[in-house]
């Protein structure tokens, strides 16, 4: 439904192109690339009507999923994650 371009010097994940209603969504640890969160975008922009902005604010940074495995419905249907990530984040002092 969306598409990726540049906005203001971030790469972006942007849907619809209503510039009268705009939503940004602040990607979590996923990043702005997680297919989840670009559901979660093309959703709010059909119910809303609203142009719907994902920014990459963390420079590409992500944490690793070793896997595409993820599957997860917006629909208010049960979540299901079929691959359960544990990560060891470095310690900051």
């Amino acid at each position: 439904m969306g598409s990726e371009t540049v906005v203001h010097g971030l790469q972006a994940y942007v849907s619809n192109n209503n510039p009268m209603s705009i939503i940004v969504i602040i990607p979590d640890s996923f990043g702005w690339q997680f297919t989840n969160t670009r559901r979660i975008a093309d959703e709010f922009c059909e119910k809303t009507g609203a142009t719907v902005y994902v920014p990459d604010f963390m420079n590409g940074f992500v944490l690793p999923t070793f896997s595409d495995d993820f599957c997860c419905t917006v629909h208010g249907e049960d979540i299901t994650m079929t691959l359960f990530l544990t990560c060891q984040l470095p310690r900051v002092r």
